[in-house]
């Protein structure tokens, strides 16, 4: 369940450097898992955006 007070990139970071369970909760894959389908998406041309970045674009998806 969503209780972070950040949005964005600072609610990624916050998943990414925090509890391992968190990011499970709220994106349904460990960290490993998402850091892996960010390699995939950038070795397949994928890049942020002017305002979003590919951790956070992955994020929506997931979420």
């Amino acid at each position: 369940y969503h209780t972070s007070v950040l949005t964005g990139h600072g609610w990624v970071t916050e998943l990414l450097n925090g509890h391992p369970g968190h990011i499970w909760t709220e994106l349904g894959v460990n960290k490993r898992v998402f850091v892996k389908l960010i390699d995939l998406l950038e070795t397949n041309g994928y890049t942020d955006s002017k305002n979003v970045s590919i951790e956070e674009q992955l994020s929506i998806f997931l979420y």
